[in-house]
């Protein structure tokens, strides 16, 4: 496993200033946010050079592209979305990332098992449109969870992955913060998704909340245990988004040390902040 981080960490930044601070703290792995009309890119109008050369000036390399989401709600709503992650997946391949990562759209108010199936199908067929290409570009899909969102539970990935054509190239990017602020035990759903599972964002929450590592209640030291387990060998993306930002490039200056700490322990003990 290696430590990296996705740039939502720090999004008073440019995307620039993002890339020089996760250095400064220790990363070179980069997950890149792209979310349109907020940060720290547009996978429509990036230039793609410019990213790569201040990516080499600094010292970083792109691990991954965060495009946003994926919006079942309705034929359009995903139309939409899937036209925006295909300019992303674009982008991910002139960066050189190995995936493309990307929630489910929020949920609507009046959802009931009928409306929620008919969402995770639509998704279905989304990810399958995105599949040929993601496969043909050597990029993996990697589907998040949010809380309170499209794709929030176990069982939402597991309808999903149903539904999806044999070989798809799609796993899940298991948010260990957003599964707290739900309710569910994380390393449960790492579990439930033994081999399916492509990326996991690390992040710690009190309730709803998040906060730094070390400092909430999700127990990211036995989601490790369970990566280990399995054999997982791919990325531990440090994701924070805390309220307090005054002390944000703290945490992220502490997440460095925090993670590597895991994934070197032998039980995966963990790591706390009193």
């Amino acid at each position: 496993m290696r430590c990296a981080i996705n740039t939502v960490c720090m999004p008073e930044l440019t995307w620039s200033e993002a890339l020089a601070a996760c250095k400064t703290a220790g990363f070179s792995r980069i997950e890149l946010l792209a979310v349109p009309g907020w940060v720290h890119v547009d996978a429509r109008t990036a230039e793609a050079e410019t990213l790569l050369t201040a990516a080499a000036r600094i010292g970083v390399q792109y691990a991954g592209l965060h495009a946003g989401g994926i919006d079942g709600e309705s034929d359009d709503t995903l139309a939409a979305s899937v036209e925006y992650l295909q300019h992303g997946l674009t982008l991910a391949g002139k960066l050189g990332c190995s995936r493309l990562v990307f929630t489910g759209a929020g949920l609507p108010a009046d959802l009931d098992e009928r409306r929620q199936a008919q969402i995770r199908a639509r998704i279905a067929n989304g990810l399958t449109e995105l599949a040929s290409r993601a496969t043909a570009l050597g990029i993996q899909i990697c589907l998040e969870n949010h809380y309170r969102c499209q794709v929030e539970t176990l069982d939402d990935y597991l309808a999903i992955f149903a539904a999806l054509p044999a070989g798809a190239p799609v796993l899940a990017t298991v948010d260990t913060g957003h599964f707290t602020a739900s309710g569910i035990d994380p390393a449960d759903v790492v579990r439930g998704l033994k081999g399916r599972i492509g990326n996991v964002h690390m992040k710690d929450h009190i309730g709803t909340e998040s906060v730094g590592l070390g400092y909430g209640h999700t127990d990211n030291a036995a989601v490790v245990r369970e990566l280990k387990a399995m054999g997982y060998t791919g990325d531990l993306t440090v994701e924070l988004e805390v309220h307090d930002r005054a002390n944000a490039l703290r945490y992220v200056r502490e997440a460095y040390p925090y993670v590597e700490a895991l994934i070197g322990a032998t039980e995966c003990t963990g790591v706390s902040h009193d």
